[in-house]
């Protein structure tokens, strides 16, 4: 838990550094590196939807399609078409999100 505070303590002042007319560019770049490192280390963030092959995209919206027809047997088996290809679907309130198993 402390490594975790030592990290957020780091980016709330990197933040309130940005807003600073006298932030100069290569502070940017070093604190840019520096968080690569942390993310490499912790994994903090991981694939964004950009990065979801369009095949993956395309069997979400076909089991969004099934559910939406109520076809739920068609929407289990795309689930598990996707779980196939190391996918995971979340349904949230603001519908499907992938992530990787």
């Amino acid at each position: 838990s402390k490594a975790w505070a030592s990290v957020f303590d780091w980016v709330r002042e990197i933040n309130k550094a940005l807003n600073t007319p006298d932030f100069a560019p290569d502070q940017a770049t070093e604190s840019l590196s520096a968080w690569l490192t942390v993310n490499a280390v912790l994994g903090i963030s991981g694939p964004s939807e950009e990065s979801v092959p369009s095949e993956v995209l395309d069997l979400v919206q076909a089991r969004a399609d099934a559910k939406q027809a109520k076809d739920f047997a068609r929407a289990d088996a795309v689930r598990d078409d996707l779980k196939k290809l190391g996918w995971v679907v979340v349904d949230t309130p603001k519908g499907p999100r992938v992530k990787r198993a």
